[in-house]
């Protein structure tokens, strides 16, 4: 089972098909790694034959971490981007789903059944027992349902409910399905009561391929080695203990260099902000559909001697400001646990301490503090437009960490 906001580190399959962090023991996501493989069938159903092979394994791993491969001159050069963006090394930089859908390649000649749009996302038949559901939770008219879910606007919370229920019922259809379709049939259960043994079921049962702990005389198909008989050191991190995990950014590079980056990121982004103080900002962003301001705070944090934590906090207008700069909620929606990021790598303190927050000389005139500050009043006020619904709050919020990590990473 997967804990929420923990990565995967398991190395298993053909190394052939496997992306440089999967064999480089690096922690995963897992969609990235599934591109990468993809592209690697991609290449292999266009050229015959595999874009990283060898019979010498380092000899393999080190052409599959170099991400060098030859490319055939009667290849579409369109399709050879494709492969390059698929078979990036960097998986930061490696093409997503959404991007592999939308590359004329893909695209040409592409049946339109392959991706039918959801009906149960069409705005033209609405579900009753689904637009009931949301009226008795959220205690409204069905008048009021209805025209979030007529408006498009995806961040609503009533129209999110609404598509987060149809998706439950379909989701629990599926596994209905699925778990019906893997029972084991008639059949194979006669079988295994017919069997005297369990060597005779052992015979009737064969292993997958890739299991089989060792190859028998025939000529073995390529790939010929898989990641589980190549490291050795497998069972050595089977104890490990979980690393905690945190919401923000870590850095080692100096204070004024992150901050710098991400002034200049949240100005391509069209962000608003204010100065506190030279490591603590506070941040807006109108939306452009319905007009209300979502704002957070950014704080930088030192974690060790070398090591700095962004931590991002969604505010309100009920934040209060301390004198020192740092924000004292008092009904916030945060999700930054600097605190437990810090508790568990410096000193096991419950709060940061005043040696944990960033202290750096005060800034001079003309300065990152004072060049960069954006055109936010000293209230950081804005609009007087009405506080938004808590759950379309948070959403954006989210969004706003985002997109702003996501231009950071690049």
């Amino acid at each position: 089972m997967m804990s929420d906001g923990e990565f995967l580190r398991t190395s298993c399959g053909s190394p052939n098909y496997a992306a440089p962090e999967v064999i480089s023991g690096r922690l995963y996501a897992g969609p990235e790694v599934d591109i990468w493989s993809s592209g690697v069938i991609l290449y292999a159903l266009l050229c015959g034959t595999l874009p990283f092979d060898d019979d010498h394994v380092p000899t393999l791993f080190k052409k599959i971490c170099d991400g060098i491969f030859f490319t055939p001159q009667y290849l579409n050069p369109s399709v050879i981007s494709l492969l390059k963006h698929m078979l990036q090394v960097d998986p930061m930089k490696r093409a997503t789903i959404k991007e592999i859908r939308e590359d004329e390649w893909f695209k040409q000649d592409l049946p339109k059944y392959l991706f039918p749009e959801d009906p149960s996302y069409s705005n033209n038949m609405i579900d009753d027992e689904a637009l009931k559901e949301v009226c008795e939770k959220f205690e409204c008219t069905e008048e009021e349902v209805l025209a979030c879910i007529y408006s498009r606007n995806h961040q609503d919370p009533l129209a999110v409910a609404y598509h987060l229920i149809i998706d439950n019922r379909r989701i629990m259809s599926e596994a209905k399905d699925f778990y019906l379709a893997s029972s084991p049939p008639d059949s194979f259960l006669d079988d295994q009561h017919l069997t005297s043994s369990g060597a005779a079921v052992a015979g009737i049962i064969k292993p997958h391929p890739e299991r089989v702990p060792f190859l028998v005389a025939e000529t073995p198909p390529r790939p010929r080695h898989t990641l589980d008989e190549l490291n050795p050191q497998k069972s050595k991190h089977q104890g490990v203990r979980r690393a905690k995990w945190h919401l923000g950014i870590r850095s080692q590079s100096r204070p004024n260099d992150i901050m710098s980056e991400v002034c200049r990121a949240m100005k391509q982004l069209d962000y608003e902000w204010k100065v506190v103080n030279p490591y603590y900002l506070r941040v807006r962003r109108k939306n452009p559909i319905t007009g209300m301001q979502t704002k957070m705070s950014l704080q930088l944090y030192q974690v060790d001697s070398r090591t700095y934590l962004l931590d991002f906090r969604s505010i309100d207008d009920d934040m209060l400001e301390t004198k020192s700069g740092t924000a004292t909620p008092l009904r916030s929606g945060s999700v930054g646990n600097y605190r437990t990021t810090i508790k568990n790598d410096v000193d096991g303190t419950d709060a940061p301490s005043a040696s944990s927050t960033v202290h750096p000389p005060k800034a001079a005139e003309g300065s990152l503090a004072s060049s960069l500050t954006s055109s936010v009043d000293s209230t950081g006020g804005g609009d007087n437009a009405s506080v938004p619904r808590p759950g379309s709050h948070t959403i954006e919020f989210f969004e706003m960490c985002a997109n702003l990590i996501k231009l950071l990473a690049r």
